[in-house]
Formats: C-alpha cells, structure tokens, sequence
C-alpha cells in the first residue's frame, strides 16, 4: 500500500499523501464523546437509550435522567431521589437494592418496591400504593405517542434530552393528569 505519491500540484507542494487526516478510529480517541457520554448503549435489540424518570402523584413534575441501554436502572436512583421530599417512592423490581431502600429510608419516607425473587426474604409489599406506579407508565404511553421520542433519531443525548423535555413539558401543558 502506497501512503504517498507524487503529485504536481499548484500550491507548491510536491507531495500528496492518500490520508490526509488519521483514520477515524484515532482521531477520536482524545476527545471526550463517543457512545457512552451520548447515552446509546447496547442492549438486547441493539444500541438504545433508557429514560428514568421521577415523576410526582397526577404527573405534574417530572424529571428525567438519559442512560445507555445497558446501564442498570438502579445506578440512576439516588441522582433522581436527591433532595425529594414525599411519602413514598414507588418503583418497580429494578429499584430493589439495600443501598438505596437505606437511602430512601434516610429521607423518611417509605419504599414501595416490589422485593426481586431471588432475595432470601420477600419483603412485604403496600399493593394499594404500588397501584400508583401506573402514573409514571401511562407518562410514558404518551410520551411514547410523540414518534421521536420512541424513536431516538437524534445524534446526541443533549439533544434526544431537548426533545423529552419538550414531549414532557407538552403532556404536562396538555393538561393531563393520571
């Protein structure tokens, strides 16, 4: 493979090289960016993007996190829990860590989350306030119904995060309550 060859041309320059640049893979290395700092990371079906959310009683606040596909929804909880105030939190069975029921009890209030299966010993469970958990479903069921947030189009989190904001602040406008 030739990496240069000569070439008149009129800039005065005798030589031509076939890279003008290093090749992509390279060029990237020292910048920060890439997949992870874009929140688009593999998954089962491919490379995705997960929304948390904390959303209030009817729907009215909301405030999101944007992740990787791969990232465990966990790791995002006390980012979203900090500074809340309320009763209780609701989550589903990817909530349950002792980490975190330790620090939603430090903030007293009371964790409605379902115990994983394979814990030695099941927690017991508040069925009629774990029933609350639709309002942040049926959050994303509308979110879901604006196409670019269900179908992440956008090459950046920043703006796949402008976009969910916009859809949120819409839902909320619409005058929707769960």
């Amino acid at each position: 493979m030739r990496h240069a060859e000569a070439l008149p041309t009129n800039s005065g320059s005798e030589w031509r090289h076939d890279r003008e640049r290093p090749p992509a893979c390279r060029r990237r290395s020292d910048k920060e960016g890439g997949r992870k700092s874009q929140a688009h990371g593999p998954s089962r079906g491919g490379f995705t993007t997960k929304v948390q959310a904390e959303v209030w009683d009817r729907g009215r606040r909301v405030r999101y996190v944007l992740t990787g596909g791969e990232v465990n929804d966990v790791t995002q909880a006390d980012r979203l829990l900090r500074g809340l105030r309320g009763r209780a939190v609701v989550g589903g069975r990817a909530y349950d860590s002792d980490a975190l029921l330790a620090s939603i009890a430090a903030q007293d209030m009371a964790a409605v989350v379902p115990s994983r299966r394979n814990r030695k010993v099941q927690r017991p469970l508040d069925a009629e306030a774990y029933a609350q958990r639709y309002v942040i479903e049926r959050l994303f069921g509308r979110l879901k119904a604006f196409r670019r947030v269900a179908t992440r189009y956008d090459r950046t989190a920043s703006s796949y995060g402008a976009v969910v904001a916009l859809a949120s602040a819409l839902v909320v406008l619409s005058g929707w309550t769960a």
